[in-house]
């Protein structure tokens, strides 16, 4: 699935400030959502997955998608990052 626009969905408090977490894509099988992880973070961007215990209880196939969420600041970096490494 494609990267798409991020839109700001959580903030996590941080020592002295905010950490500003946004989607930057959303899979249909936890496999898709890991491959895209381990792709960031292998590029130096952290990456974390969410709902993606919630897509195994209910089987996974899209009935809950599985949110692939970056920094704010590293948004732009990591569309770019997997839209270089989807296959042509």
């Amino acid at each position: 699935m494609a990267p798409r626009e991020a839109i700001e969905l959580e903030a996590i408090e941080l020592e002295g400030g905010r950490l500003s977490l946004v989607e930057l894509a959303k899979y249909a099988t936890r496999i898709e959502a890991e491959v895209a992880r381990i792709t960031l973070e292998a590029n130096g961007i952290d990456a974390v997955l969410f709902d993606a215990e919630t897509g195994n209880f209910f089987g996974g196939g899209g009935l809950v998608w599985i949110r692939l969420m970056v920094l704010d600041d590293e948004v732009d970096e990591a569309g770019r990052i997997l839209a270089e490494d989807r296959p042509s």
